[in-house]
């Protein structure tokens, strides 16, 4: 069973003018089926909030899963790809906003500039999401209640996700040490030879186990650094983002499957760490110009 509901909300009153407003909110439910939907490049928000079930999210190429209760902020300006992997039950919702005092109120929340947010212990947002969807039903005209009825329950939702001060605090990119600075100061190196030594692990867990998805938010855990503070160390090191290179060396462990091997596509796929064979040819196509059966042939042929 597969039900996919829709709807464009009704304008903002006045005095919200164009600082916020709500555009679409969607919900999408599953039972033992998978689905798919690409999101259209637009100049809005998107926070989608995945309640059961997995999901596979394409960005700029660049695959990351997440399972059950994740709480996504989407840039805009941007296209989106989403996978939901056939489960016993799925059911996500998604809404988009926007307006010029948007940038202004998720920097003041704390949440700009994160995709994976933080939701609050034991929240649990689906009747937020389905109280502003039934805002959004045809209804006797009253639009300006609904409407702020609307933007009440949208900044719960962003309440729910507003971290805690301490994360706050250990999100702050490279803070000044309040202790004093040492009368002699070493020459100053690259990088510090534990945070080489942290992104040495990162690359050899990514390594180890292409198969398994990539938490970066985890990860970074695990080092003692933000996720933000995490993902650029990792870049300045290695040349890519966490999952650009895990994608990376995904794409090559499946050229040597194809080229070594007689295993189906769907069986590299699934080696790899893409549940979708579909999604794996598309991944695979964007990385080498070929499908994974035009690699092959090509090269056998040679």
């Amino acid at each position: 069973m597969k039900l996919l509901i829709q709807q464009r909300l009704a304008d903002v009153p006045t005095v919200w003018g164009d600082y916020l407003r709500l555009g679409a909110v969607a919900f999408l439910q599953l039972r033992e089926e998978a689905y798919a939907q690409t999101l259209p490049a637009e100049e809005s928000f998107r926070l989608l909030y995945l309640r059961a079930g997995t999901l596979y999210l394409v960005r700029n190429r660049v695959e990351a899963m997440y399972a059950g209760e994740s709480l996504l902020l989407l840039p805009p300006a941007e296209e989106y790809h989403l996978h939901f992997v056939e489960e016993s039950e799925t059911a996500a919702y998604w809404l988009s906003f926007g307006g010029y005092g948007c940038a202004r109120l998720l920097e003041g929340a704390g949440l700009n500039g994160r995709l994976c947010l933080p939701m609050r212990q034991g929240a649990e947002l689906s009747h937020l999401f389905e109280g502003i969807l039934r805002q959004a039903m045809p209804a006797p005209a009253d639009a300006a209640r609904r409407s702020l009825t609307s933007m009440g329950l949208f900044l719960q939702l962003l309440a729910a996700a507003v971290p805690h001060p301490a994360q706050l605090l250990a999100d702050a990119p490279d803070a000044p040490s309040a202790s004093p600075a040492p009368v002699e100061a070493e020459p100053p190196a690259a990088e510090p030879p534990c945070r080489t030594a942290a992104l040495a692990y990162a690359v050899h867990v990514i390594q180890s186990d292409l198969a398994r998805p990539l938490d970066v938010e985890e990860m970074a855990r695990s080092l003692q650094m933000s996720a933000s503070h995490f993902i650029r160390t990792f870049k300045a090191q290695v040349g890519y983002s966490p999952l650009a290179y895990q994608t990376r060396l995904r794409i090559e462990r499946a050229k040597d499957l194809l080229r070594g091997s007689s295993l189906r596509v769907s069986e590299i796929a699934a080696k790899v760490g893409y549940q979708n064979p579909m999604y794996f040819s598309t991944a695979f196509k964007k990385h080498t110009g070929m499908t994974p059966l035009e690699y092959r042939d090509k090269s056998l042929a040679s």
